[in-house]
């Protein structure tokens, strides 16, 4: 082993029982190989199985990490690792909200429960009954009154469009 001199006072972690509670840790993957990794923590290249991502193998340890992005999660089940945001995997996609606590793959908002925090469906029918506070209008669909008329896309396009049709137009008028 190559440690720095104050270290050679100290105990070296070697994954024996008889280790003393403030053991160093070795600083190689090959050193640290019997050691847990409640022990010592993960480096790069470490060998031990608790210390390598879950890929969605049998031969996974039982302790693996778990990825955090969406697409190397695909193959692991969820008993395996947690759903996290965006998660594809089928048993991770958000369903309906039922009450007001938000499961930890998301729940689409609806007219009965619409918390803040949950997805905003992106039919229009669907949006009927959440308040704007918690979904915006979207352009296409949205039949609730605040996205209708007076406020809204519609109402911004009529805005821009009388603006056009009373300003603009006559100014270029004048100036040709």
């Amino acid at each position: 082993m190559n440690f720095p001199e104050f270290f050679t006072q100290a105990s070296i972690c070697t994954g024996k029982d008889d280790d003393a509670i403030d053991c160093v840790c070795p600083t190689t993957p090959e050193e640290l190989k019997n050691i847990p990794k409640s022990k010592c923590e993960c480096i790069f290249n470490d060998l031990r199985g608790s210390c390598k991502y879950c890929i969605g193998e049998p031969t996974d340890d039982d302790e693996c990490i778990c990825p955090t992005l969406p697409a190397l999660l695909e193959t692991i089940p969820k008993r395996k690792c947690d759903c996290v945001k965006a998660d594809l995997r089928t048993d991770c996609q958000p369903i309906r909200c039922v009450d007001s606590t938000i499961p930890e793959q998301g729940c689409i908002c609806t007219s009965t429960f619409h918390q803040q925090g949950c997805i905003c469906p992106s039919l229009g029918l669907e949006l009927e009954g959440i308040p704007l506070t918690v979904c915006e209008c979207i352009e296409k669909g949205d039949l609730r009154s605040e996205c209708t008329s007076g406020s809204g896309f519609v109402s911004v396009r009529i805005t821009l469009s009388l603006i056009v049709v009373s300003v603009i137009i006559p100014t270029f008028v004048l100036i040709f």
